[in-house]
């Protein structure tokens, strides 16, 4: 496995742009959502120095609720 995978999100790929910025402005969580074949995508990074577990925790919490919306 590498340090970095993408997740596919529960949300058309027309969405993906929403679902960043509300992330980064509401949320406060800054990670690439980006669309790709129908749907929406994160981006996370397992090797940066700066994430911490509780943060990816926090993403798997709030995705959710953020991609429904």
């Amino acid at each position: 496995y590498g340090a970095m995978a993408a997740i596919p999100v529960p949300a058309p790929a027309d969405r993906a742009l929403e679902i960043g910025r509300t992330l980064r402005r509401i949320h406060r969580i800054q990670v690439p959502v980006f669309p790709w074949d129908d749907r929406s995508w994160v981006r996370i990074s397992g090797f940066a120095g700066y994430n911490q577990p509780g943060d990816y925790s926090r993403l798997a919490q709030v995705l959710p609720e953020v991609a429904s919306s």
